[in-house]
């Protein structure tokens, strides 16, 4: 005699995708804030009257303050409870 089951029911699909979608997002607004400098050079530039040379220094030492204050200021950011 077959036996006639359901199949079992997918998981579902909206809300991954909508988990997805939102993990996408914050991900691109994560990495922003790295290339708001590169993005601006050449306003800066033209402000300050700085030259090719200044500006490529300015962007290094941005991009190595970035890379050692990340570690320092996540680890704080988990240890401290955010001000009300």
């Amino acid at each position: 005699m077959a036996s006639t089951t359901k199949p079992a029911r997918a998981p579902s699909v909206a809300g991954a995708t909508t988990a997805l979608v939102l993990l996408t997002a914050l991900n691109f607004v994560n990495y922003i804030d790295r290339y708001i400098l590169p993005g601006v050079q050449e306003q800066v530039k033209h402000e300050f009257h700085l030259t090719d040379e200044h500006i490529g220094t300015l962007t290094f030492w941005f991009m190595i303050a970035y890379m050692f204050t990340s570690p320092i200021t996540g680890w704080l950011g988990d240890r401290f409870p955010a001000s009300p």
